[in-house]
């Protein structure tokens, strides 16, 4: 492939202006986070072939030295990428930014009985927050990673919208970023699908064509999440309760290792006088240290939620009051609902009741395919 050569890529309809190869060719070069993973490869591959001049980051977030997180080995695949397009590319440490604004706050969301979205704080922090001030000594005046979203530049606003690939979809892990951020930002993935981009790989005889996807908490790794856990928040014991009648169904070790919907990890066998059947959490007392559990599992219903700390992409919401649609956690259906907006205070009523939203845990509003806002819901009704 001849890198040197410039292909335009077909417009595929997003509404408003997509960031295109033609906008962006007077900026010579774009920084590409290559995290020894498929799409980032990918990514790089097209900015190459769009006529871009590339760099390669590599984001080191954990310390080499915990064999369960296999940072080590994706920078062995980032360097193989690199190698393999002909692009420098350099590692930096922000161990100490990932420690300090997206850890810690994850452990103390954890002591107080939420459930954190670490990746969402880390988007924001650090690959759009540490890395983008990276940008000036490499010479570079964007950042692009292999995140499927799209970025469309409308009204002197740039906002976020749904990928091609909408079972890929990112933009919520993605929806705390500003505008400034957004202004550096590029996502070469916008109009591919997985299965195109393993294609693509495979092509160009990638390491990593056939890399299984990264999920959960590259530091938690192999171990069980209360192992790991238990090394940073000490035991707190409680009682687990059946909602309703106050029956004692057994103990645990903290709240923070439960979250509402779970059905799995209680330690609890048949009950007297109760179905064989599932138990899910549906509540915690915190002050208590109680968990109550149900074999019904309509207790998870809520019609509304109370989101803290919204943040909209525009600056502003639309309106005081809207209808919209709501993902309460990444990989659901998309809620129709009606958002109400009181100063800091911001309302979401469901059309229909959604399964076991969890403070701590975010809600990220759509118009269409076009991201509003998010923010961590703090209370259910």
């Amino acid at each position: 492939m001849d890198y040197g050569h410039f292909r335009a890529h077909r417009h595929c309809g997003w509404r408003g202006a997509t960031i295109s190869a033609v906008q962006l060719s007077t900026k010579k070069c774009v920084a590409i986070g290559l995290s020894g993973g498929v799409d980032s490869a990918v990514s790089a591959h097209l900015l190459l072939e769009k006529g871009y001049d590339v760099v390669g980051v590599f984001l080191r977030t954990w310390s080499q030295r915990d064999p369960n997180c296999p940072q080590t080995e994706d920078e062995k695949d980032a360097r193989s990428v690199a190698g393999k397009l002909g692009i420098p590319l350099h590692s930096f440490d922000l161990t100490g930014e990932y420690r300090e604004d997206v850890f810690t706050h994850f452990l103390a969301e954890l002591e107080a009985g939420r459930t954190p979205n670490p990746d969402i704080l880390c988007n924001t922090k650090v690959k759009f927050g540490a890395a983008l001030k990276l940008l000036p000594k490499l010479n570079c005046s964007h950042f692009a990673t292999g995140h499927y979203a799209a970025l469309v530049h409308e009204n002197r606003l740039f906002s976020l919208q749904k990928p091609a690939d909408k079972n890929k979809d990112q933009t919520y892990f993605l929806h705390e970023l500003n505008q400034d951020q957004l202004a550096k930002a590029m996502f070469p993935l916008a109009k591919m699908t997985k299965p195109e981009v393993r294609k693509i790989a495979t092509k160009q005889g990638f390491s990593v064509a056939e890399k299984k996807d990264s999920v959960g908490i590259c530091m938690v790794g192999d171990r069980d999440f209360p192992q790991f856990i238990a090394d940073y928040i000490s035991p707190k014991p409680g009682e687990l309760h059946e909602w309703g009648t106050e029956i004692m169904l057994g103990n645990h070790i903290g709240t923070h290792f439960y979250t509402l919907g779970q059905r799995r990890g209680h330690g609890i066998g048949g009950v007297k006088n109760r179905p064989e059947a599932p138990w899910f959490v549906v509540a915690k007392d915190e002050e208590a240290r109680v968990v109550y559990l149900s074999q019904d599992e309509s207790m998870l219903n809520k019609s509304s939620v109370v989101v803290k700390a919204m943040h909209w992409s525009a600056g502003v919401p639309p309106a005081a009051s809207f209808t919209a649609t709501a993902k309460v956690r990444y990989r659901t259906q998309d809620a129709p609902c009606t958002v109400t907006v009181s100063g800091p205070k911001t309302t979401v009523q469901f059309n229909t009741p959604e399964r076991a939203p969890t403070p701590g845990q975010s809600l990220v509003l759509y118009s269409g395919n076009t991201l509003l806002g998010g923010g961590v819901i703090s209370q259910t009704y």
